[in-house]
This record gives structure tokens, sequence and C-alpha cells, in this order.
């Protein structure tokens, strides 16, 4: 029986790849469609559309003297960009058939940081906010009749108080969170943001630049690398399948 399945998967290969690879133009993920392209061709293409795949070999890989061919191909996964892609043949005169190669970039996209509004309630006066509450005119709500125009009057009169005495900050916000930052490093963040701030509007020269914030900004940035560099061989270590493995290689990459 196993010798049965073998032989079936190998008849398939046999009937499937090679005539399709001897006729498969570069870039699968195109629109149109060779019509002199044979229906093994035109399937696999299909496929790989389907999944998003696509073929970075562009150049033919087998030149003879009536005929070009591009039999051999890389095929990578839709999360590879083609721009970030760097793919060809090169002829090593030894053999009929070109030598492909693939190279791409491991580094990841960090995605831009969205900014958002918040109240910084670290420099709020409690007294003067008291003092502001008990102080406002708030009879004046129950003079009116309408109920909707109370609600609205004292809705009005309490945002007022609210913005005059608890400012408003940006603050940046990532779309995932990164697990392995914990409090120590935030709070070394926090450091390193306040010496940046304080050293903003001096002189390059200024012992707060070289002294004070680049030390702060390189040991948040050991800190980061440790921490992150720790999480994912603590991954890798509790991965108990090769799906799992992979899993979190696709998330590296």
């Amino acid at each position: 029986m196993r010798g049965d399945t073998s032989e079936c998967a190998m008849d398939w290969r046999k009937d499937f790849f090679y005539p399709t690879l001897a006729t498969f133009p570069p870039r699968a993920n195109a629109a149109d469609t060779d019509q002199d392209a044979s229906y093994d061709c035109n399937r696999m293409k299909r496929i790989l559309r389907r999944f998003g795949y696509f073929n970075v070999i562009e150049s033919p890989t087998r030149i003879t003297a009536n005929s070009k061919s591009l039999i051999d191909l890389i095929i990578v996964s839709p999360n590879l960009q083609a721009s970030n892609v760097l793919a060809g043949s090169i002829d090593l005169g030894i053999s009929d058939h070109h030598l492909i190669f693939s190279a791409f970039s491991t580094k990841r996209s960090n995605s831009k940081p969205k900014l958002i509004t918040v109240r910084n309630y670290k420099d709020m006066d409690d007294e003067k906010l008291q003092r502001t509450l008990e102080e406002a005119p708030w009879h004046i709500v129950s003079a009116v009749e309408d109920v909707e125009a109370s609600v609205y009057l004292w809705e009005t009169m309490f945002k007022d108080i609210i913005e005059s005495n608890i400012k408003r900050r940006n603050v940046k916000v990532r779309h995932k969170s990164l697990p392995w930052i914990n409090t120590e490093i935030r709070k070394a963040m926090n450091q390193r943001y306040k010496c940046l701030k304080a050293a903003q509007g001096k002189p390059h020269d200024n012992p707060l630049w070289d002294t004070i914030y680049k030390a702060k900004r390189n040991a948040v940035r050991s800190m980061l690398r440790k921490a992150e560099a720790s999480y994912w061989i603590w991954l890798f270590k509790e991965s108990s399948s090769p799906t799992d493995f992979w899993k979190i290689s696709n998330r590296i990459l």
C-alpha cells in the first residue's frame, strides 16, 4: 500500500507540476491569463491567486539556442511584499539551468502608534477643583422649568469646570501592546521622556543631553532588547509541537 501511494504521488507531481513549470509565466498573481498556457498551468495559477501566493522569479531559468523557459520557481506567501524580496537567476555556466535565489528582510514593520487625548490627573489641584465646584452657581439649574434645558445647563457648567481644572494631554497607544514591556520598563521610559523634555531647547553640548538623556535612552534600549529576547526564548521553550513553533516563527518574521 505504501509503495502504491508513493507511486501515485510521483505520478501526480509529474502530471501536475512538470508541465506547469515549463509554461509558467512570472508573477502568478497577475490578472490576465495566457491563452496559450496549458490547463495545468492555468490550474496552478488559480490556486496561487486563491491564496495570494506569487512567484518572484521573473527571468528565464533555462535558455537554449531555440527557446527560453521559466522552469524553476520560488513561490512566497502573501505576507511578504514583492518590493521587499530580492530574487533572480544566475547563469553559472556549468548547466543549462540557471541557479535561482531569493532573499528577503526579516525586519518587522512596526505600525505607527495612535495619538489619543486623555486627562492629566497628576497636575490636578484637588483643593482648587473642590472650591470651584462649591462656588459654581448650581441654583440656576433648578430655576429652569424645562428638564432637558436643566440637564444641558448642568452638563455645560460641569464640563467647563473640568476643562479649566483638569488639563488634557496627548498620549501614544499601540494597536497591540508589547507583551514584554513590564512596569519597570515603563517607568524607565517615562524617565527617559522627562529627560528629553528637559533637554529640548538647550544646546547639544549641554550636560542634559550627554550625561542624562543619552544615558537614559541607552538604558531603555538595552532593557527593551533583553526583555524581547527573553520573551521569544520563553515562547519557543513552551512550544509543544512543530505547529506552535512555526506559529511563533511567523510572528517574529
